[in-house]
């Protein structure tokens, strides 16, 4: 396994290079990687350097109708549509079934990682 130390800028620019070549550009729907239903594309540009990293596919109506059918048909998760990572951050995320014990984002996880305790003490007599 190769550490930091065994890369310079050139070796980093070689594996970001192959990184890019290995992104994949279609649509996740429904567990499948999928073309937009009308073909259409659209360029993902490293802000860094203007440089083109991808020509991501671009949904449309059709695609966002595949879409809420599948997020219908979920019993729990997070579906992100024309978006990654949007919404609301105390938005209750993971912690259903083998994606983890608790919930993670929200006050759920809070309760999660807490234990409340009683005592309850009588300090003179009555």
């Amino acid at each position: 396994m190769s550490t930091i130390e065994n890369y310079d800028l050139a070796g980093w620019q070689r594996v970001a290079a192959d990184a890019c070549n290995k992104i994949e550009t279609r649509l996740f729907i429904n567990g499948n990687y999928v073309d937009a239903a009308q073909g259409g594309r659209f360029e993902t540009i490293n802000p860094a350097n203007g440089e083109v990293i991808a020509a991501m596919s671009a949904g449309t109506l059709e695609d966002i109708d595949k879409a809420f059918h599948l997020i219908k048909n979920i019993q729990a998760g997070i579906c992100w549509v024309n978006c990654y990572e949007g919404g609301d951050m105390t938005q209750p995320f993971g912690g259903y079934k083998q994606s983890g014990n608790a919930r993670d984002n929200c006050i759920d996880s809070y309760k999660s990682y807490t234990q409340s305790k009683s005592a309850w003490i009588q300090l003179a007599q009555q």
